[in-house]
């Protein structure tokens, strides 16, 4: 888990950095990095803190990341930036 906070642009400039160091006789013993940061952002329900994952798996892994692992994480992956949240949360709330 690499925590990519303080780099805005990690979610996507990391992932085409990360995939070259997996191959098949290199870092074969890591199934996976996982990126995170947080954000506090204005929902339809109110201001709430919100955790934002980027999982980059490793298709040459020696043990690869079990099923369970991928879909949990898979269900907070879905990146979308804090602008683009708060439109949607303006947007919701108009329609109410």
């Amino acid at each position: 888990m690499i925590d990519a906070a303080l780099v805005p642009s990690a979610f996507t400039s990391w992932e085409p950095l990360l995939e070259p160091l997996f191959q098949p006789d290199l870092n074969n013993s890591v199934s996976a990095v996982c990126l995170f940061h947080y954000a506090v952002m204005v929902a339809v329900d109110g201001v709430g803190w919100r955790p934002l994952t980027k999982l980059v798996i490793n298709p040459h892994a020696a043990h690869p990341l079990p099923a369970w692992i991928t879909q949990v994480v898979a269900a907070d992956s879905t990146y979308m930036s804090p602008w683009r949240y708060f439109n949607v949360a303006l947007k919701l709330n108009r329609l109410t």
